[in-house]
């Protein structure tokens, strides 16, 4: 199994955009985004966020992180 793995966008888009080219790229079974989604964003831009991840196609799993809202932590699979 390949983990694409990445953390850190603090809401760039531009970062967000290159993530599924580059997972598909090296051929990834899933992401794993490890903490800092948004820079203290809130559930929209989380969504936004995801949604252009999702585009490579593969399922995704997020860790909240320091600069995530604590609102992200409330979140469950149907929220997305």
């Amino acid at each position: 199994m390949r983990i694409f793995q990445v953390s850190d966008i603090h809401g760039n888009l531009e970062m967000a955009e290159r993530i599924p080219a580059r997972a598909r790229d090296l051929k990834a079974d899933l992401i794993v985004i490890a903490g800092d989604l948004t820079h203290f964003g809130g559930r929209e831009k989380a969504r936004e966020i995801l949604g252009i991840v999702a585009e490579a196609g593969l399922q995704i799993f997020f860790v909240s992180g320091n600069c995530d809202s604590p609102e992200l932590l409330e979140w469950s699979p149907e929220d997305l």
